[in-house]
C-alpha cells in the first residue's frame, strides 16, 4: 500500500471539471436529503449572503470527501491526503493563502487527515429567492 492523494472536486452547475484525469466528481446528489430541505432557504426572511453559500458548499464537499475516501489504503490506516476543489462565488475571499491554511488546519483537526483545498470561481450560479414563512 502506498500513501497517495485523493483528488475530489465539487461539481459546479456548469460541470467545470479541474484539469487532469485524477479528479473524482462529487456533488449534491451524494446527500440523502433534497437541496431545498437541507438548506432551509424557504424559512429565511431574506437572501443568503454569497459567503454563507460558499461556506455551506465547502462544508458539504469536505463531509462527502471524508465519507468517500477510505482509510484502508494508507500506510498508517488513518491519515489520508485529500485534495478538494470547490467552486465559490467569492473566489478572491476564499483564494487567499491565509484562508486556505486555516481551513486545511481546521479540517485536519476535525478528521485527522492532511487536506489541500483549492477554490475556483463558481460559474452558472443561481440563487433561489427566499420567501417569508407563512403563518
Amino acid at each position: 500500500m502506498t500513501d497517495s492523494d485523493d483528488f475530489l472536486w465539487w461539481r459546479g452547475p456548469q460541470g467545470d471539471r479541474p484539469r487532469g484525469d485524477r479528479w473524482t466528481e462529487i456533488g449534491e446528489e451524494a446527500f440523502q436529503e433534497q437541496e431545498r430541505r437541507i438548506t432551509g432557504r424557504h424559512h429565511l426572511p431574506g437572501p443568503v449572503p454569497d459567503w454563507a453559500e460558499d461556506l455551506f458548499r465547502v462544508a458539504r464537499a469536505a463531509f462527502i470527501a471524508d465519507k468517500y475516501v477510505r482509510r484502508a489504503g494508507v500506510r498508517d490506516r488513518w491519515t489520508r491526503r485529500i485534495s478538494l476543489a470547490v467552486p465559490v462565488t467569492e473566489h478572491e475571499r476564499w483564494g487567499s493563502a491565509a484562508v486556505r491554511t486555516h481551513l486545511a488546519a481546521l479540517l485536519q483537526v476535525l478528521t485527522g487527515d492532511l487536506w489541500n483545498v483549492d477554490f475556483r470561481p463558481l460559474t452558472g450560479h443561481h440563487v433561489e429567492v427566499s420567501r417569508v414563512p407563512e403563518d
